[in-house]
């Protein structure tokens, strides 16, 4: 008898009993398929044709295998099949292909395995050159390379300002310097008046272990510190003098001075000619006292003292020792994006015309947290340009004499620029305080990069101390 075959929609036939048995065996058609013998009633795979499948030596689709040790017992005609009806067009199985798949599923487990750990292996090698292309390396006559934009070291990253404040306040200190008498002894007195020998200058903040960032109108500070300290010096001693004779105003005091024109010059010199600088140190915030030696000076190129700019108002300070923590320098394109009204901080030691410098602890420093907004972003053209050059950062953070060189940053504590510049108020004795408009200044943080290819200028020739 001939039989037709229907499987998946297609109807194939007629063809006699011992062809369809072959088919059936040969897994041609699974065990889903219909049979008919006039193409009206169709009924599953009979009884007489899974027979014949068998006699011709394979198993019709569905059925145990014959020689197998755990045969089950054959299904009933009228069963459902277990497997799908194989697609029009796919090659056939071959019998006992089944039996030699069972070696897929190791190796497809071993091959996973391998290809993980040579990703996991790969991803180290990666990160290991990574590392070693963002360190800078030293080069001829002490340059480096650009700015590191590096994580945070002992802390995990901030969320807000009290976070940042607590992490990184270790990160701020003080630049101080202190003065010795020709004799090597700390400068404790002039005559029979004391004075301080400890002079605080301006704010830095760590970018590396033995790196921090300040302005340059501070490292030149540093290096005119004895003329602005024994300035500073003469000051109090005339006007502890002028009381001493009843001088009680202002104007009282000036025509002092204009009295003592000559004895006051000869003091200046007297104690310019025999009074030195000793060390210049950072001492830290929020360390228990710590300071760190500053042994060399890096200036931004184009940074000149006659005509100051802020655009190239940046300096780095080195240390013999290594602060522990530092902060993280904003990525490019953060810098890039930031926008009017964004929240803003700093942390520094903000002292100009502030009682005890602003409560200022030489011993043990605690650094001022100021926060505020981003009221305007320009080129030093005072023009919105190119990102690339807009570099001027105008904020309403409260900032006079003392914090410069304080970091400014985000929430997250991610520094974006540095303090260098606020607007002032003069009175006619040119004595300055700040504007109320609070209209400061500072500049991003990316014209680092000029700096850090520059020399590293040892302190004491910065400071014409080399004969000590």
């Amino acid at each position: 008898m001939k039989y037709y075959i229907k499987c998946e929609g297609r109807i194939y036939g007629p063809a006699e009993e011992n062809k369809i048995a072959e088919k059936i065996a040969s897994g041609f058609f699974s065990g889903s398929c219909m049979v008919s013998s006039d193409r009206e009633n169709w009924e599953q795979i009979p009884p007489n044709l899974e027979a014949a499948a068998e006699s011709v030596g394979s198993p019709a689709v569905g059925a145990p295998r014959a020689d197998s040790n755990n045969a089950a017992p054959r299904r009933p005609s009228n069963a459902i099949p277990t497997l799908r009806p194989l697609r029009p067009g796919l090659r056939p199985a071959a019998p006992g292909r089944a039996k030699n798949r069972k070696w897929i599923v190791p190796v497809v487990i071993v091959g996973a395995v391998l290809f993980f750990a040579i990703l996991l292996v790969v991803g180290i090698v990666l990160s290991w050159v990574l590392v070693a292309k963002s360190t800078p390396t030293s080069g001829a006559n002490g340059r480096r390379g650009r700015i590191e934009r590096k994580a945070y070291r002992g802390s995990p990253r901030a969320k807000s300002f009290e976070e940042v404040c607590a992490h990184y306040q270790s990160a701020v200190g003080v630049v101080v310097v202190t003065l010795e008498d020709a004799e090597g002894k700390l400068l404790t007195k002039i005559g029979d008046f004391p004075v301080d020998c400890d002079h605080p200058i301006g704010t830095a903040f760590a970018i590396g272990e033995n790196e921090f960032v300040t302005n340059c109108h501070v490292a030149y500070s540093v290096k005119n510190a004895k003329s602005g300290a024994l300035a500073d010096i003469l000051l109090k001693v005339y006007i502890s003098e002028a009381k001493r004779q009843g001088v009680k105003s202002e104007e009282e005091f000036v025509e002092f001075c204009k009295k003592n024109r000559e004895a006051i010059e000869k003091d200046r010199k007297y104690l310019q000619e025999n009074i030195r600088v000793r060390k210049v140190e950072i001492r830290l915030a929020h360390s228990d006292g710590m300071t760190l030696p500053v042994t060399g000076v890096q200036i931004h190129p184009r940074y000149k003292t006659s005509s100051p700019t802020g655009e190239f108002d940046l300096a780095i300070l080195h240390t013999a020792k290594n602060t522990p923590t530092y902060f993280k320098i904003a990525d490019t394109d953060i810098l890039y994006n930031l926008h009017q009204g964004q929240r803003i901080a700093y942390l520094g030691f903000p002292m100009e015309n502030l009682a005890d410098d602003g409560g200022l602890n030489l011993e043990r420093p605690e650094a001022t947290f100021k926060s505020g907004t981003i009221n305007k972003i320009t080129d030093f053209n005072n023009v919105h340009s190119d990102p690339r050059h807009n570099r001027s950062l105008t904020h309403d953070i409260p900032t006079v004499g003392g914090a410069s060189g304080s970091p400014v940053f985000l929430e997250n504590g991610e520094v974006i620029a540095v303090v260098w510049g606020a607007n002032h108020n003069f009175d006619e004795a040119g004595k300055r305080t700040a504007s109320a408009a609070q209209h400061n200044f500072a500049v991003r943080v990316d014209s680092l990069d000029a700096v850090k290819e520059e020399k590293v200028h040892d302190i004491n020739d910065w400071l014409g101390e080399k004969g000590k």
